[in-house]
């Protein structure tokens, strides 16, 4: 019976370990969990400061309703992945009331190859025209998502 404090003693340091086992574990899901959901965009973030895009050529004509154009674009640098596309932004930007309209165009462009986009319908009426172009890159992840880069490539005509 003198033996009940010497007991109590060793039940309140078993929970207490356990307290703080299980507070540790749950502190772990949470960092790790931030920490995997960060590395995708620092992954893309890299891709994309290898990625240089250019305009080479934009000629846009009047179409029946909306400016139609050709877009020739040129991709150099060190980063050989494949793109997912390209977003276009196309606008007017000297018109009272400024226009654009967004354009994804898919697929790869190839390093030193570059890529002829034609008959783009730029969703910019005849009357308003089109006079300049924003160009973003991106890559698509593992799940099929899009990944835009940060930069743009801006081109007035």
């Amino acid at each position: 019976m003198e033996n009940k404090r010497g007991l109590s003693d060793i039940v309140v340091t078993l929970i207490i370990v356990l307290l703080s086992m299980v507070a540790i574990g749950v502190v772990w899901v949470v960092v790790n969990n931030l920490i995997q959901s960060g590395t995708a965009g620092v992954e893309t973030s890299a891709k994309c400061l290898n990625v240089n895009l250019e305009v080479k050529k934009v000629n846009c004509t009047d179409g029946s309703t909306n400016q139609i154009c050709d877009v020739t674009l040129s991709r150099t640098g060190t980063e050989s992945d494949a793109l997912g596309g390209v977003k276009l932004i196309f606008q007017n930007k000297t018109a009272e009331v400024s226009s654009s309209s967004l354009i994804d165009i898919s697929g790869n462009i190839e390093p030193l190859v570059g890529k002829k986009a034609t008959g783009i319908d730029s969703l910019i009426a005849n009357a308003v025209g089109v006079n300049a172009i924003e160009v973003t890159p991106y890559f698509k992840d593992d799940s099929g998502n899009e990944q835009l880069c940060s930069q743009t490539i801006s081109y007035s005509f």
